[in-house]
């Protein structure tokens, strides 16, 4: 199932671990938002960092939860690939932003 339609679906799982991990995750997209339009400062770099580990946290928890070779396939090998790699080169690309004459 699709990160993006796994989270509203999960946040209304009750007395689940999954819950935390959407609501934790749905907290960071909420933050994200309401940041973009800040300056790159180093408050905004701890944020970031801070954003993407909430993001991973249900990546990190289902790991944790079940067998690893449980995901030994493509349809969540390249798409957690490509968030670790596209949320890391944005985070880099914010620290290095364009420089004010």
């Amino acid at each position: 199932m699709p990160f993006f339609i796994w989270l509203p679906i999960s946040l209304f799982n009750f007395w689940n671990l999954d819950q935390l991990f959407s609501l934790l995750a749905v907290l960071a997209f909420v933050i994200i938002l309401l940041s973009r339009k800040d300056e790159a400062t180093s408050n905004r770099r701890m944020l970031d960092l801070v954003c993407f580990l909430l993001l991973a946290s249900p990546i990190i928890g289902r790991l944790v939860a079940v067998p690893i070779e449980m995901f030994n396939y493509l349809e969540f090998i390249i798409p957690t690939t490509l968030f670790f790699l596209l949320y890391s080169a944005s985070v880099f690309i914010n620290l290095h932003g364009p420089k004010q004459i």
